[in-house]
């Protein structure tokens, strides 16, 4: 199978995981997340010496924030209203190259009403909703 078909139907495997988990955009969360006593995780290195990125199948969006800015050494700013939610991965056991990561990391966060708007060298992690209210001077490749 190429590449191109892998790449679809992992992007494929997670829309219907989101859809059939009840993880959809817009949808309310429940007090549980909240509730939860905070875990410390041990931290995890996601990238192998060859450039293969490796994916928890399981992760919230926060965690998923977290494993992107180890990835692609790159800081990132979450709104304070955006709350750990769960969302499920599924990859290729040999791993994916970490653009084809950076890619399912917008799609993921889109399929739950986030994106990433670099302001100043910085990345920060909205929901697209609030992109107007929040008059962030937004990048562009040219700046």
């Amino acid at each position: 199978m190429s590449r191109l078909n892998h790449i679809t139907v992992l992007v494929l495997s997670v829309i219907l995981l989101c859809v059939f988990s009840g993880a959809a955009v817009g949808m309310a969360e429940t007090d549980a997340v909240e509730a939860k006593e905070p875990q410390k995780k041990p931290e995890k290195k996601y990238v192998t010496e060859d450039g293969i990125v490796h994916l928890q199948r399981e992760m919230d969006i926060v965690d998923l924030i977290k494993a992107v800015s180890e990835i692609n050494d790159e800081v990132y700013l979450i709104e304070d209203d955006i709350k750990p939610k769960e969302v499920s991965i599924i990859t290729p056991e040999a791993g994916m190259e970490k653009g084809e990561v950076l890619r399912l990391f917008e799609i993921i966060l889109s399929m739950n009403g986030l994106t990433i708007v670099k302001t100043q060298g910085i990345n920060k992690v909205v929901y697209i909703s609030d992109m107007g209210e929040k008059n962030t001077p937004v990048e562009d490749g040219n700046n």
